[in-house]
């Protein structure tokens, strides 16, 4: 059997994160990270996605970990839509 995906690389994450600081914002990316390793993977042959965008809604009193989980979840749940296999 041949595998036929690729892997998927995220260049650049943006996140615009009211109410964290910087070193705050640089773990939750670190975590949103981590929850995307090793679930996504392309198609062979696949386009290039310019931009993905996501809005997350802030929870008061959120784990960052929780946030972190959530904004992975929704960046996969977009990625199904734009016909990306994970």
């Amino acid at each position: 059997m041949t595998d036929t995906t690729s892997e998927l690389r995220v260049e650049r994450l943006l996140l615009r994160a009211q109410g964290l600081d910087e070193r705050a914002g640089r773990r939750l990316a670190r975590l949103i990270a981590e929850n995307l390793a090793g679930d996504l993977q392309v198609g062979t042959g696949s386009a290039a996605q310019a931009d993905l965008s996501v809005e997350v809604a802030a929870r008061s009193g959120e784990a960052i970990d929780e946030t972190a989980w959530r904004v992975a979840r929704a960046i996969r749940q977009a990625l199904v839509g734009s016909g990306r296999e994970l």
